[in-house]
């Protein structure tokens, strides 16, 4: 089975989040500049990545090339489990400490961030805070042992709203908090949020057919 969706109703860093524990290929349609990027993940790790259906062998470029698409990507992508063995290792790159950094370098687009009214909490455990987060997770973390949301938090820190989301958004990315199903005593009602798309199911004339044109595009083929 194969998940699409758009870049647009979903940032990379939410998608990589959820494909985090799965093992396949995710595919980024014309996520850079028109060109066409292939990831193959295992179990929250690289092992390989492909632009325009040519591999990228070198695991410093590697790295750079998911830096920008965290920053910059767009478009509809898909994800298609797959065995270990089907997938060429190049590297074993670790996404997380790439997803820490790019929360503190990288401009949050409006569009990916969270609705002042969603709720999250802190992640169980003690997470290791990355350097660029240490002050803002100093100043929120206490604020976080109950569920909170934006608009409560902006309140509490007497920071702009739109500042306190990106607070959210950026402390989520590090893994730092986690959505929770909950809601202030004072919202009884759900608070609305982006929805994204319902996942499609490939069927497998159309997979023979994304097969088929993947071929074309690496020339040889995977």
């Amino acid at each position: 089975m194969a998940l699409f969706g758009d870049l647009e109703d979903m940032s990379l860093t939410d998608v990589l989040r959820i494909a985090r524990s799965k093992t396949g290929t995710l595919y980024l349609y014309s996520a850079l500049g028109g060109r066409s990027i292939e990831l193959a993940l295992h179990n929250n790790h690289l092992l390989s990545l492909y632009i325009d259906g040519f591999a990228v062998q070198d695991r410093d470029r590697a790295t750079h090339t998911v830096l920008q698409l965290l920053s910059d990507a767009h478009g509809k992508f898909s994800f298609e489990d797959l065995a270990r063995d089907r997938l060429a290792r190049h590297y074993l790159l670790p996404l997380f400490p790439l997803l820490q950094q790019a929360a503190v370098q990288h401009v949050v687009p409006d569009v990916n961030l969270p609705h002042p009214q969603t709720m999250f909490r802190l992640r169980p455990g003690s997470p290791e805070v990355p350097a660029g987060l240490a002050t803002m997770w100093q100043q929120a973390s206490p604020h976080l042992k109950h569920v909170t949301n934006a608009e409560l938090l902006s309140q509490i820190l007497s920071v702009p709203q739109h500042d306190a989301q990106v607070m959210m958004y950026q402390l989520r990315s590090a893994a730092l908090i986690e959505l929770a199903h909950q809601h202030t005593p004072g919202n009884p009602s759900k608070p609305a949020q982006r929805q994204s798309p319902p996942a499609t199911v490939v069927t497998s004339e159309a997979r023979t057919m994304l097969q088929r044109l993947l071929g074309r595009l690496r020339g040889q083929g995977v």
